[in-house]
């Protein structure tokens, strides 16, 4: 197989999974408005979580933190879904948050001089005002449709444009013939 059918290769399978998560995410922001809307609090953080981690996976496979095998490829493969070199999505670290809740909730346990515990809550945040951003962990802004974590804010409505633009760009790449017809 020559390079560039090996580039290809790799590019349409990197292609199909930014789809395929993609459409997880779009899955999960419709669980989310569903479990608000039915006031299912265990499926609304299932929800949350499942978008987060979609989320993680595209940003990594577009622009991954640590050294790619082929940076070239991960360029490309931007190209071809006609995004540039800053993600349109917040940096990881609210991803990396949820992911690494055991680190966090010890670094919080090691520093907060008043160990008040809020988690996974959905209230206005004026409920909350007496407390520091510190003691707040995994909570929902319901006003602004919000993901908090330690009073860092994502908004979801950026999200949900973003990645349905981007399955629908994937899926355009996806339809196009695998191999040069010439």
């Amino acid at each position: 197989m020559s390079d560039r059918g090996r580039d290809r290769t790799l590019i349409r399978n990197f292609q199909r999974e930014i789809e395929r998560q993609c459409r997880f995410a779009m899955l999960s922001l419709q669980d989310i408005e569903q479990s608000r809307e039915e006031g299912d609090g265990l499926f609304f953080w299932y929800s949350v979580e499942s978008l987060l981690v979609a989320v993680g996976r595209i940003t990594r496979i577009l622009w991954p933190e640590e050294e790619s095998r082929f940076p070239e490829m991960r360029r490309e493969l931007r190209d071809t879904l006609g995004l540039s070199d800053e993600s349109p999505f917040l940096p990881l670290g609210i991803v990396e948050k949820f992911e690494n809740f055991d680190r966090v909730l010890e670094d919080w346990y090691a520093t907060s001089e008043s160990r008040r515990f809020f988690d996974l809550y959905t209230e206005p945040l004026d409920v909350l005002a007496d407390t520091t951003t510190s003691d707040r962990f995994r909570g929902y802004d319901t006003e602004k449709d919000s993901i908090l974590f330690n009073g860092v804010s994502y908004p979801t409505a950026p999200v949900s444009r973003i990645v349905e633009d981007l399955a629908a760009r994937a899926a355009r790449e996806l339809a196009k013939p695998r191999f040069d017809t010439e």
